[in-house]
């Protein structure tokens, strides 16, 4: 499938009965409140055997391997949504910062926490990498950042030397930040490729529930 196959998921609403008369508003995506944060507290608690969802668009992903880019991954407060309180990882598809635009196209991703928490506080000797006589220690969180439409909404967090990477903070050396993207493509399990519109008709079933 080639990027301009893709068909916008909003130019196609009229083609599937009744689901987006009922989910959609003025041409907007409704996101049931079950999914809201309706105040309620940020949960840090992450088991192992929790998952964590991203969304990728086509130009993410490579046809010939069926993997994403390794370039789909920031290193900076890169966002996600955490499985325990996702209704399913179609959710993820759902754009708390702009209801009209069309994602429902786009790849889903996931990723183990188990993996995740197994690259806490690691430490590099940079002599063997860049012939520098110093250590530098990588620290990764997972940390769930509720918004006030997407309560599932969490962050991948890299700390470099226990400083959060972002802002005038930069992953370097460059080298390890390659690694590190490189090392999270392996881990990535795709459960949806870009270019297949989802049915999201399980929303309507919680339009009217509450978490």
């Amino acid at each position: 499938m080639h990027k301009e196959e893709i068909i916008p998921a909003l130019a196609i609403k009229e083609g599937i009965p009744g689901f987006f008369q009922e989910i959609m508003q003025d041409d907007q995506l409704l996101i049931p409140s079950y999914l809201h944060t309706n105040g309620s507290a940020v949960d840090s608690d992450f088991k192992p055997s929790e998952e964590i969802y991203r969304r990728f668009s086509f130009d993410e992903y490579e046809v010939a391997k069926d993997i994403v880019t390794a370039n789909v991954f920031s290193l900076r407060a890169d966002s996600y949504n955490r499985e325990k309180y996702s209704i399913q990882p179609e959710d993820v598809l759902l754009d708390v910062s702009n209801f009209s635009k069309s994602l429902l196209d786009y790849g889903i991703l996931k990723l183990d926490v188990s993996q995740l928490q197994s690259l806490r506080n690691e430490e590099f000797n940079l002599n063997e990498l860049i012939g520098e006589d110093r250590k530098i220690k990588i620290d990764v969180e997972i940390r769930h950042k509720p918004h006030p439409f997407m309560y599932s909404h969490s962050e991948m967090i890299f700390n470099l030397d226990d400083v959060e990477i972002g802002g005038k903070k930069k992953f370097k050396p460059a080298l390890l930040k390659t690694a590190y993207k490189g090392y999270l493509q392996e881990l990535a399990k795709i459960l949806k490729k870009p270019g297949q519109v989802s049915d999201m008709s399980y929303l309507l079933e919680y339009t009217d529930k509450t978490r």
